[in-house]
Order: structure tokens, then C-alpha cells, then sequence
């Protein structure tokens, strides 16, 4: 009887052979997995990931509960030289579907709206932004548009950094006495802001009971990762039994130029 193989090209009647098939299958299987894995896993949230969702789901489903609004000025201030004081009006707008942040700047004589920045919230939805010039006609539909030739970019006043995809807690950590919830938001590479980032120290007993976004320093960096705005509030006062913020400011760090808004709440 003939035992010659019929067939001396299959591996598996070749000890040698199907061993080295084996151990190349084995290592195609690996680097399949070292290139595919990162992608795969990227999908999955972190811990970190997670929990900054939840508290800015928290900030962005919590609706103001009645309209409101107060006048203010901001002082522009290039190096150490006082620029500009521009009269402005900050509203809120409730409605039964969304409600609206707006910023209007108002001429010293006659009241007339100059500059106006409408932001739409909705709880299910991104922001909508509506930057009209002075004509009052829209100009911009562009978070990166600078109000009233300030440091505030209209994505600023609408804490746009709250929307991006990417959100993950730092830490929890103490600033300017207050206990604080540390965020970093990733800018998405289709966002307009010149931002690559920004760094936020949230008042976790205001997130927590109310809902608010009470920052208590911001710092944002640019497409290079170098930081290029700080932001805060400097100084509080207790308006008909509340805590409300009078004055808080933006300092391009890079160039030294600053704005302070000054907000004048009126007492009952």
C-alpha cells in the first residue's frame, strides 16, 4: 500500500510547517489587536469621562425658573490704560421650550441696542447663537465673534465649553475657599473658539443643590496648549438674601489686555 502523501502542500500533515503556521496566526492575531484595541476602547467613557457627564448634564437640564434681568458695564482695559466703558443689559428669557441668555450693549445717550448676543438653550439640544451688530440685523453666527471689542468672545458669555463632547473630572479640589468639582473640556476641532481646552473650577455645593455653573476660575488654552485666558469672578455681595456676583473678569494672558464686567443689581 502506497503511503506517499498525495497532497505534500497542506500544513497539517507537515509537523514543521503547521507549527510555523501557527505561531504566524498567533502574531497576526496580536498586531490585529494592538492597531484595532485604542479605537475600540476609545468609544468606551473613562470613570472620569462619566462623571463629568453627569455634572454637566446636571447644569444644562436644570431651567431657570422665571425671566430676569440686570444692567451692567464692561470695562475694556488694554495693558494698564482703561479703554472703553460700554453700558450693557443681560436677560433671561424662559419660554415652555427653551430659554435665552442675551447680552445687549446700550449706547450712553439714548439706550438704543448697539451690539446683541441671543444664546438658545434647549435641555435636548446644542446651543443656538445669534450675534447681531449694529444695525441689529445678524452678522455672525460664530461662537468665536468678539463682543463689543472685549476679551469675552460671544462662546464665552454662553459657556460653550459645557457642550463639548469631551468632558473629564480632574479632581476635586479646593479654590479661593470653595470646594470644587475640576473639569477639563477638549475643544472639538470644528469648534470656531481658538481653544484647545479650558479648565474649569466649578462650586460643587452650587452644582450639586441648584444646578447652577458657578465658576469659580476658568483658565483657557490655545490651539498650541499654551494658556491664554484666565477667568473669574472678584467680588460678591448679598443681594435680597443672595449670594450674586457683581464683578468678574477676563485677562488675555498673552497680550495683558483685560475686561471686567461690573453687573448693578438693584436692591428691593
Amino acid at each position: 500500500m502506497n503511503t506517499t502523501n498525495e497532497n505534500p502542500g497542506r500544513h497539517d500533515q507537515n509537523p514543521q510547517l503547521a507549527s510555523r503556521h501557527t505561531v504566524w496566526n498567533r502574531w497576526l492575531v496580536a498586531v490585529v489587536a494592538l492597531v484595532f484595541a485604542p479605537a475600540l476602547l476609545a468609544d468606551e467613557p473613562t470613570n472620569a469621562e462619566r462623571e463629568a457627564q453627569e455634572i454637566i448634564s446636571r447644569i444644562r437640564t436644570t431651567r431657570p425658573t422665571e425671566n430676569s434681568s440686570v444692567e451692567g458695564v464692561f470695562k475694556v482695559i488694554h495693558g494698564r490704560r482703561l479703554h472703553a466703558v460700554i453700558p450693557f443689559r443681560s436677560e433671561v428669557v424662559v419660554t415652555t421650550t427653551n430659554w435665552q441668555a442675551i447680552y445687549q450693549t446700550l449706547s450712553s445717550t439714548n439706550s438704543l441696542p448697539l451690539e446683541k448676543l441671543v444664546v438658545t438653550r434647549r435641555a435636548d439640544a446644542a446651543d443656538e447663537y445669534q450675534f447681531c451688530g449694529a444695525t441689529n440685523q445678524p452678522t455672525v453666527s460664530a461662537r468665536a465673534a468678539a463682543f463689543a471689542g472685549s476679551e469675552f468672545f460671544a462662546g464665552d458669555l454662553g459657556l460653550d465649553f459645557l457642550n463639548w463632547p469631551r468632558q473629564r473630572l480632574l479632581e476635586k479640589k479646593l479654590r479661593s475657599s470653595q470646594s470644587c468639582y475640576v473639569i477639563e473640556s477638549t475643544n472639538p476641532a470644528t469648534n470656531a473658539l481658538p481653544y484647545s481646552r479650558v479648565v474649569t473650577w466649578l462650586d460643587i455645593d452650587s452644582v450639586r443643590d441648584f444646578g447652577a455653573p458657578a465658576i469659580v476660575h476658568a483658565d483657557a488654552y490655545d490651539r498650541r496648549n499654551r494658556r491664554l485666558k484666565e477667568f473669574g469672578p472678584k467680588d460678591f455681595k448679598k443681594v435680597d438674601g443672595q449670594w450674586q456676583v457683581e464683578e468678574m473678569e477676563m485677562e488675555n494672558v498673552q497680550t495683558g489686555n483685560r475686561t471686567k464686567i461690573e453687573f448693578h443689581f438693584e436692591r428691593k
